[in-house]
């Protein structure tokens, strides 16, 4: 696998449209963007390239929480946990505490180091504490608050995400959230909030579309070095489909079979399936990236009738 740091390919016109959010906080006006894209598309290193400038020009303090999946649902406060030590990190608790106002004992909940929470009050306050402090913090300095990895949140952390952008509406304040687009099914908490937050007119989307084939040369030809791919650049353009993440684990095989520990990566999810779904998954591969519903319909009609048959009962012998 590739261990090189991969250049930002075909990310110009997003990286621009974070900037300019930035520059609207800068001048008064408080924002909210939401990076939404496919699992392996780029969203942290877009989100980590265009931090990485603020903090060359200490323009902005920025804090980042990343929600977590514990394998059986969210990690509790994952996220807010990581808004919170990087506030700290930054003010000091007792500054923190102080601007968190008369509610900061709540925060214990999340860094009980930071404070003892109280046992006579709910964990339904704690967003509208969460939100009052960054909201707090962007009347003292412009902030940046980042929350990755949102399809993974758990309740009060969506709920932080929405208080804090309707709340912070005279503060510097800029809200960047991501989430992984297929991971929001139908029937997923988080499509609410983002219907509320769109209802509401309070958020920016910025989606990141696949690579086309240019751009997967230049990720590949910034990851090797070269200026030319050579050759195997079709074949990668094929494996990639045009997702950043593959185009970097993959450059490091080219001309090559994939190696077992790659493929287990890339097969994680369809590993976790049925049988039934496992062999619905082949059958779409086998009909290429785009398959007519008529065709995946026809070819499952065989197997539902096998199955069919092993579950009826065995005929009476007359």
């Amino acid at each position: 696998m590739s261990r090189v740091r991969a250049p930002l390919v075909g990310r110009t016109q997003e990286l621009d449209e974070l900037r300019a959010a930035f520059s609207d906080v800068q001048a008064g006006t408080p924002r909210t963007l939401v990076v939404a894209g496919e699992a392996g598309i780029g969203k942290s290193r877009l989100i980590t390239e265009f931090v990485a400038q603020l903090r060359r020009d200490d323009s902005a303090l920025v804090v980042t929480g990343a929600c977590a999946d514990s394998g059986s649902g969210p990690v509790p406060y994952a996220a807010l946990e990581g808004l919170i030590r990087g506030l700290v990190g930054a003010f000091g608790p007792e500054v923190t505490l102080e601007a968190a106002g008369p509610g900061a004992d709540i925060l214990g909940l999340v860094a009980p180091r930071l404070t003892a929470a109280r046992t006579d009050i709910g964990p339904g306050r704690l967003p509208d504490v969460m939100a009052a402090l960054l909201a707090e913090v962007g009347r003292r300095r412009p902030v940046v608050v980042i929350v990755e990895d949102l399809h993974w949140a758990d309740e009060a952390t969506r709920t932080t995400v929405v208080r804090l952008a309707r709340m912070a509406q005279d503060e510097s304040v800029l809200l960047i959230l991501s989430y992984r687009t297929d991971d929001v099914v139908r029937g997923h908490p988080l499509r609410t909030t983002m219907a509320e937050l769109e209802r509401a007119r309070l958020v920016t989307r910025v989606d990141l579309p696949r690579l086309d084939d240019h751009e997967v040369s230049q990720l590949a030809a910034g990851l090797l070095d070269t200026d030319d791919v050579g050759p195997d650049l079709a074949d990668l353009v094929e494996r990639s489909e045009g997702v950043p993440f593959f185009v970097e684990e993959l450059v490091g095989f080219l001309g090559r079979d994939v190696p077992d520990s790659l493929r287990d990566v890339l097969l994680l999810r369809y590993s976790r399936l049925s049988n039934a779904a496992q062999d619905f998954c082949r059958q779409v591969a086998a009909a290429g990236q785009r398959a007519p519903y008529e065709l995946l319909t026809t070819a499952r009609k065989p197997q539902a009738q096998n199955i069919a048959r092993k579950r009826l009962p065995p005929a009476k012998t007359l």
